[in-house]
């Protein structure tokens, strides 16, 4: 077993897309073995809007170190496979790390696992995902700062509101993630491992 793929397809509205996303799953099964090892894991494809990045056409959420969801809007006609291959790392990064130390219970925690899934992503692509790389305002990092313990944060940290940007916890994830692996002797291996407060400390020390 290794990561195993289930397409969601009873209806047939995915089947011009069926090509893009075995290719895109196989490079990024592939990708995240050779980075971080053998890992079991469910990732189910679907015709679902829901969590889709418009821009894309898809989009991803992980829900424990076995269960990954990739949603795919039926009207594309086609998918970038490159793009779809990393968000695929993303999720797939969550599992590992899941497995590992957790999500995370926290803001903090939940920034450096975005961040992670974003910092794997330009790894691969060889630039941000564009939801990591919207400008920062310093009024979210102050905010930040105040919040990064509570485990009542808000989706709007990550998916905007109209307190929010959309996107501001992706960006400030990836920052936070890329600082600490700039600045410290890791192999890449180790970023799904390392515990979020060792990585958040540094950055707002």
């Amino acid at each position: 077993m290794a990561f195993k793929l289930h397409i969601g397809n009873s209806t047939n509205d995915l089947d011009h897309l069926i090509t893009d996303i075995n290719l895109a799953f196989k490079n990024a099964s592939k990708e995240s073995e050779r980075l971080f090892g053998h890992h079991n894991a469910d990732v189910f494809v679907i015709n679902e809007l829901y969590y889709v990045i418009p821009e894309y056409g898809f989009g991803g959420f992980t829900t424990s170190d076995r269960t990954i969801y990739i949603n795919i809007n039926k009207s594309k006609k086609t998918l970038d496979i490159n793009l779809l291959t990393s968000l695929i790392m993303h999720e797939m990064s969550h599992a590992y790390r899941w497995s590992a130390v957790g999500y995370g219970e926290t803001l903090g925690e939940a920034l450096v696992t975005e961040g992670i899934g974003c910092y794997i992503e330009s790894l691969y692509l060889g630039h941000c995902p564009i939801y990591s790389s919207i400008k920062l305002k310093d009024k979210y990092i102050n905010l930040a700062i105040k919040e990064l313990n509570s485990s009542n944060y808000v989706d709007g940290w990550f998916f905007g509101d109209d307190k929010f940007d959309r996107w501001v916890g992706y960006t400030l994830g990836f920052k936070i993630v890329e600082k600490y692996f700039n600045h410290n002797n890791h192999k890449k291996s180790d970023i799904v491992n390392i515990d979020a407060k060792k990585i958040l400390d540094y950055y707002f020390k």
